[in-house]
C-alpha cells in the first residue's frame, strides 16, 4: 500500500480528466521528491481510518447506542476535519511539482548554454 499509494492514482486520474497522458503523469508522480507526498497521504488515510474506528468505539462506550445520534455529529466532524487535511496536502503537491519543473528548466538552460558556449568555442 506504501509503495503504491491510492491517492497517486486518484491524482493519476484528476490529470487524465484535465488532458494529460496517465503514463506521463504516472512517470512524473513517481518522482522522489513528489513520491513521498502521495506516500504521506496515504499514512494519513490510513490513519484516518483507525481513528475514525477508535472515535466510534469510544462514543459507543461512553454514550450507548441511544446516543447513536450524538456519535454521528462527531464522526461527521472527525470525517470533516480529516477531509480538509488530505484536500489541502493535494493542493500542497502542486509545490513539489512545479520545483520539479523549475529544475529541469534550469537544467534544459544550462545544457542549452553549455552547447552555446561549447559551439562558440569551435567556430573562433
Amino acid at each position: 500500500m506504501i509503495k503504491h499509494p491510492l491517492s497517486l492514482y486518484f491524482a493519476v486520474d484528476f490529470v487524465y480528466l484535465q488532458g494529460y497522458a496517465r503514463m506521463d503523469s504516472k512517470a512524473l508522480f513517481f518522482q522522489k521528491g513528489i513520491f513521498k507526498w502521495f506516500q504521506f497521504i496515504q499514512v494519513i488515510f490510513i490513519i484516518r481510518g483507525l481513528f475514525m474506528a477508535g472515535l466510534t468505539v469510544y462514543l459507543l462506550q461512553k454514550y450507548g447506542i441511544d446516543g447513536y445520534g450524538d456519535m454521528l455529529i462527531y464522526k461527521q466532524l472527525a470525517g470533516w476535519a480529516f477531509s480538509i487535511f488530505v484536500i489541502g496536502m493535494f493542493f500542497y503537491i502542486n509545490v513539489p511539482v512545479r520545483n520539479f519543473f523549475a529544475k529541469q528548466q534550469n537544467q534544459l538552460q544550462d545544457n542549452n548554454n553549455l552547447a552555446l558556449q561549447q559551439s562558440n568555442a569551435t567556430v573562433e
